[in-house]
């Protein structure tokens, strides 16, 4: 359901109406300057002039629950304005629906090549498992390269992560790359550590949005999960961004592991 005009000339009003409250968020408009024979009133201390995200956002909700204009705030009421409101307050927010079971990793060769594939969609579990068929299947297929896939992969959870990343140190397989502009969360931070270890990377630049999101909790019982930092997205050394059929990555990832591969071995 759109919200009516109405509310957003409430919300602007009401959020007009905290000033500066919102942390992260650009700076207001300062008042103008007293004159110079005007006393200066003492600075009020930060945790009286500031308010997190969470706060503001419960009080515009509660001004907007007292008009009546909404009767009452339902929870698909509450999540849009969450949303609007987050974003008023510019804090970088993404509403995301809690999947009911986590995307488990998969582990396979890559078909036609001799390059190994591990998808990780989600950085929320303990993925030793996971990682344990992967040295299973390296073991067995004796393959030319390890690709990490991690587009549209997030997560937050740091567990996983270190997981992957003492893996990947204790390996002797090449590993390579795969993320995309879905790719964030700690998955992201994953990939900024793969790429300060010099890591082969493929795929596009990423979301941005790297860490653990934080949450607010919603009247339904879901939460509002948002990304909290931003940052410069991580660009990877060989674009693919040609390649319009993102499903097509990974076998190109692979042609290319397996071109350098024979590269080496011919030198």
């Amino acid at each position: 359901m759109r919200l009516k005009p109405a509310i957003f000339a409430l919300l602007f009003g009401a959020f007009a109406a905290l000033g500066d409250t919102a942390p992260n968020a650009a700076e207001a408009p300062q008042a103008a300057a007293p004159s110079a024979k005007a006393p200066t009133a003492p600075p009020a201390s930060q945790s009286a002039s500031k308010a997190t995200a969470k706060d503001a956002v419960e009080e515009l909700l509660k001004a907007v629950d007292q008009t009546g204009l909404l009767e009452p705030i339902t929870p698909e009421h509450t999540q849009e304005l969450q949303d609007i409101l987050l974003k008023l307050l510019n804090v970088p927010a993404t509403l995301e629906k809690e999947a009911p079971f986590p995307k488990a990793p998969t582990v396979s060769v890559i078909p036609g090549t001799r390059v190994v594939e591990i998808a990780i969609p989600q950085f929320d579990d303990d993925i030793a498992l996971e990682l344990k068929k992967l040295a299973q299947l390296i073991d067995k297929e004796k393959p030319i390269a390890l690709l990490l896939n991690l587009c549209k992969s997030s997560g937050d959870s740091e567990l996983p992560s270190q997981q992957l990343l003492e893996y990947c140190s204790t390996e002797s397989t090449p590993i390579a790359v795969l993320f995309d502009k879905g790719t964030k969360g700690i998955a992201e931070t994953t990939v900024q550590e793969l790429a300060q270890r010099k890591y082969l990377a493929f795929g596009e630049p990423s979301a941005g949005l790297p860490g653990a999101r934080k949450a607010i909790p919603l009247s339904n019982g879901a939460s509002l999960k948002y990304y909290a930092t931003k940052s410069q997205p991580i660009k990877p050394q060989v674009d693919l961004t040609q390649t319009a059929d993102h499903a097509k990555w990974p076998r190109t990832a692979a042609d290319h592991l397996t071109i350098t591969h024979i590269q080496k071995k011919t030198k």
